[in-house]
């Protein structure tokens, strides 16, 4: 399945849709933005300048209790 972009750069809401399998985007993507993948549920949130040691790169997942 393709990662579908969602949102509007002029506000910097974007976020991107797609599958677990999916590579998510790091090229021109900004902090801040969201990644929902749609066969798990899990939602991702991007920060370039802090890299998950986990995924090699800014998407960390969010985890709530």
């Amino acid at each position: 399945m393709a990662i579908t972009l969602h949102g509007d750069e002029i506000y910097g809401l974007i976020d991107f849709t797609g599958l677990s399998s999916d590579i998510k985007p790091v090229d021109n993507v900004k902090t801040e933005a969201n990644y929902y993948e749609l066969d798990t549920g899990k939602m991702w949130i991007y920060n370039a300048k802090n890299i998950n040691p986990i995924t090699g790169n800014g998407w960390w997942e969010l985890k709530w209790d």
